[in-house]
């Protein structure tokens, strides 16, 4: 029995797209590249995410020791907006 080769259009991922650019010109752009430009912008997505979630970790965590210094002193407006901004910061996360 023979071997049979299938041959697919357009499934080469080394391909080159013109794209038109915002000044008329032409621009080969690989499939590749598209891959690599949409894992780079999922990356930076991931790592913004990571970072706010690192920042208002230690928010909160600044929060709490503020928190219980006003009622240390028994600074009532301090606490009260101490925790007021706990509860939103919370709340957004």
């Amino acid at each position: 029995m023979g071997r049979h080769t299938a041959t697919y259009p357009n499934t080469n991922i080394f391909a080159k797209k013109k794209l038109l650019t915002n000044r008329g010109q032409h621009l080969e752009v690989g499939l590749m590249g598209k891959m690599n430009v949409s894992n780079d912008a999922l990356l930076a997505l991931f790592a913004e995410m990571i970072w706010d979630q690192a920042i208002r970790k230690h928010r909160e965590e600044n929060l709490y020791k503020e928190i219980d210094r006003a009622l240390a002193k028994g600074d009532q407006p301090s606490f009260l907006a101490l925790t007021s901004e706990l509860r939103l910061l919370q709340s957004l996360g």
